[in-house]
């Protein structure tokens, strides 16, 4: 995939002479990283230049903060603990070699940020394991000194680490246990953490991230719980002024992953929650305005009741996605939706914070703007069909999808829920790593899209794309038109992500959309003979039974839907499942590190364009 795509990109600039001195400026800007130079904005230089570390003798937990769980009494006597990583599950005890390493580098990442705190106190809030917890804190501090190119001592772990162990010591002293041995050991070391914090903070020039806001979070949270100004005043400059530059004008992060969007609405929520326990009010208004739009992009993503919440791009190895399952409720709440949809049934993120008292905004007004809609967009990025029968989610933006992070070539794509169960997903991806299996499932082979000659639809960064290609190569254009009528409504879209190969080449995805039924007709223009490769991905609890060569019964849970497509005898259709040697298909990944076997159906056809292909899916 990426020699063909190579030789095409060369080709490209070979032909374009006019954009070589482009090419030959971009090259020397990333191979000198002259675009990527670590500089602090002007906004914190007042802040840095008045930072000095604080004394720890007037530093204390602040008792106006308070988190929702309760910790039970009992007298197990702890030897080991389970924790959760990003792929798996490790033993940890006292006297634990905290130089382990994994396969993954997520995992080791895991260990060292303490996120498992939150999952094991959740899950069984016992005394005697949040206290073996706290002694395990007290080893790592005292094995694990700062130590150059430690990946335990990357920023964004520092961050992860000072947030857990707050968490941990403001739950203890929730429930009464303020006097413990050794509690200023972990105290002086959150102030050290905070201050090499702030001394590597996450500003990468253009391509400064996500991990920036999570610095801000830390940092504020510190200060909030540690009476630390200089932390409270860096963080809350931080979360105010890179916010605007890492999500769009309708609240969706920049980054072309839904899973990484909960993530980032958690730390504001998080941070909100915060302010106003402190009567940080001023700023509590700040964030609830920045929340608004971000809160509704989560409820756009779960369509009914039942509904499984759209996973679109990378899924965080932080967390899983179930971890965050209280947040289409908790936006309801604070919205003021007036018919809750969303309900937080099992244990997760919610269960740590106490439900807020206000709403932000009346609920007439949330009903006013959300009633009667069977089309919904955010903005360019996504739109979704909604009736009483079923539910897509399309990706319109195929620029979204490109970001340098956690987008995939999934521009055009498409998720389908029926009665509020997924039938057709988007699979997810299982790892960061650079081998098959982190590469090939950002590919549109791995979405509900379509292949032509093995190239991808799109330039994507990491997967047939790198920085130093020119912003004409990987320039596309995504189209999409919606008529709705009573009776029939149609969602067509259209897109160019082929032009940098085929300059006459155009897609076009027509939906026509009616109560029991879909059709689906792709037309493709262009000129002479190619292969395509047509996808669907099904999620695992449907089961598919092929009762002829191009129709297949679709068996889920609470419906039985049919599947027929339009080929010619020469076509070549096939399901595939849970094939290890195949990432391109046959398996659904619903967390990082974690695959699940599932059906793909392929259409594999050697056609002369232009041509169009039908697909009708229905239940009687």
């Amino acid at each position: 995939m990426i020699k063909k795509e190579m030789d095409s990109y060369i080709k490209y600039i070979l032909t374009n002479k006019e954009i070589t001195n482009t090419f030959s400026n971009l090259l020397f800007s990333k191979i000198f990283n002259v675009d990527r130079k670590k500089k602090y904005p002007g906004y914190l230089t007042k802040f840095l230049l008045n930072n000095t570390k604080d004394s720890m003798a007037n530093v204390s937990l602040n008792d106006n903060i308070k988190f929702k769980l309760n910790i039970i009494h009992n007298n197990t006597n702890f030897k080991s603990l389970l924790i959760p990583l990003a792929t798996k599950k490790i033993l940890i005890h006292l006297d634990f070699n905290w130089d382990i390493s994994f396969r993954d580098q997520e995992d080791i990442f895991a260990l060292h940020r303490f996120g498992w705190i939150q999952r094991i106190l959740v899950d069984s809030p016992e005394e005697q394991k949040a206290f073996y917890i706290f002694d395990l804190i007290i080893e790592w501090i005292e094995k694990n000194p700062y130590k150059k190119k430690n990946p335990a001592w990357e920023s964004y772990s520092v961050s992860e680490r000072i947030i857990n162990w707050l968490q941990l010591l403001m739950i203890l002293q929730n429930n009464g246990f303020t006097e413990l041995k050794n509690k200023n050991i972990i105290l002086n070391s959150i102030v050290n953490h905070s201050n090499y914090l702030i001394k590597n903070l996450e500003f990468h020039g253009i391509e400064t991230n996500n991990h920036i806001i999570n610095n801000g979070r830390a940092l504020y949270i510190a200060g909030a719980m540690l009476n630390i100004n200089g932390f409270l005043e860096i963080g809350k400059n931080i979360l105010v002024e890179e916010h605007d530059k890492m999500f769009l004008k309708s609240g969706l992060l920049k980054e072309g992953s839904t899973h990484y969007h909960l993530l980032l609405t958690r730390t504001y929520l998080e941070v909100l929650w915060i302010a106003e326990m402190i009567k940080d009010y001023e700023f509590a208004k700040k964030i609830s305005d920045f929340l608004l739009p971000m809160l509704e992009c989560i409820l756009f993503l779960v369509p009914s009741k039942k509904s499984y919440f759209s996973l679109i791009g990378d899924i965080s190895p932080d967390y899983p996605p179930a971890w965050l399952n209280g947040l289409p409720a908790i936006a309801e709440q604070i919205l003021g939706n007036a018919d809750i949809i969303c309900e937080a049934t099992v244990k997760g993120w919610h269960s740590l914070w106490l439900p807020r008292k206000n709403n932000f905004r009346k609920k007439d007004e949330y009903e006013i703007q959300h009633k009667d809609q069977l089309f919904q967009r955010i903005n360019n990025e996504l739109c979704r069909f909604t009736n009483k029968d079923y539910s897509i989610i399309w990706n319109i933006n195929s620029e979204w999808t490109k970001t340098i992070l956690h987008g995939h070539g999934d521009g055009g794509s498409f998720e389908l829920h029926w009665k509020g169960l997924p039938i057709l997903v988007d699979t997810g991806r299982p790892t960061y790593m650079g081998d098959t299996w982190g590469k090939f499932t950002k590919s549109a082979s791995n979405h509900n899209s379509i292949i032509i000659d093995g190239y991808e639809p799109f330039v994507i960064n990491n997967l047939n794309g790198f920085r130093f290609m020119v912003p004409e190569y990987k320039k596309s254009k995504m189209e999409v038109d919606i008529k709705t009528n009573n009776e029939n409504n149609i969602v067509t879209i259209i897109h160019d992500g082929y032009k940098r190969i085929y300059p006459d080449l155009l897609i076009k995805r027509l939906f026509s959309l009616d109560n029991k039924k879909i059709i689906i007709t792709d037309i493709i223009s262009g000129s002479g003979k190619h292969n395509v490769k047509t996808f669907f991905h099904f999620h695992p609890d449907v089961n598919i039974i092929q009762l002829s060569k191009n129709k297949y019964q679709l068996n889920s849970s609470f419906e039985t839907l049919y599947m027929e497509c339009s080929m010619e005898a020469s076509d070549k259709i096939y399901l595939i499942k849970g094939e290890v040697s195949n990432p391109s298909g046959g398996w659904y990944f619903p967390e990082y590190g974690k695959r699940i076997p599932s059906w793909t159906l392929i259409l594999d056809q050697l056609i002369r364009f232009p041509h169009f292909n039908t697909y009708l899916i229905y239940s009687r």
